[in-house]
Formats: C-alpha cells, structure tokens, sequence
C-alpha cells in the first residue's frame, strides 16, 4: 500500500468516524444506529465516480408485517435526514 493511499483510507475512516458521531447525536447518546442506518451508513462511503447516494426502499403495504417492517427503516431514514418520495 502506498502512502498516498494510506492517507486516502484514513481520510475516508475519519469521514466515516465523524458521520457515525453525527449521527447517535442525532438519535441520543448511547443509542446504536439501526440496521437501515448502518446500511444507508455504508452507501454513503467514499469513491471517487460517486456523485450522490439514492436508496431505492420497496415496499409492500398490503402485508401487516411489511407494513410495520417498513415504518421501522422509515423512522431510520427520517433520523439520517433522508426525504422520503
């Protein structure tokens, strides 16, 4: 590994360090990210042809289960500041 690349990874792990604080912030100290945060987290990782971060969410409202399913991820994307279309 280069040093050049080095700096990279531990530039983009301080980025990451920093969104994750921002984010229990956002939800309360002490409080772990939910498993939508965590993986809505790691779409926001850097690469250099990424431009913008879009989460596609399929849902299906006729399920009662679905339903309570996807107001849980809703309630992650609402934390993290996502709008919701």
């Amino acid at each position: 590994m280069t040093d050049d690349q080095l700096e990279d990874l531990n530039r983009e792990n301080q980025l990451l360090r920093e969104e994750n604080a921002r984010l229990r912030e956002s939800l309360g100290l002490g409080e772990v990210p939910s498993k939508t945060q965590q993986y809505a987290g790691r779409l926001h990782r850097l690469h250099d042809d990424k431009r913008e971060v879009i989460v596609y969410d399929y849902v299906d409202e006729t399920h009662p289960m679905l339903a309570r399913m996807w107001e849980k991820r809703l309630r992650g994307y609402r934390a993290m500041g996502y709008r919701v279309e």
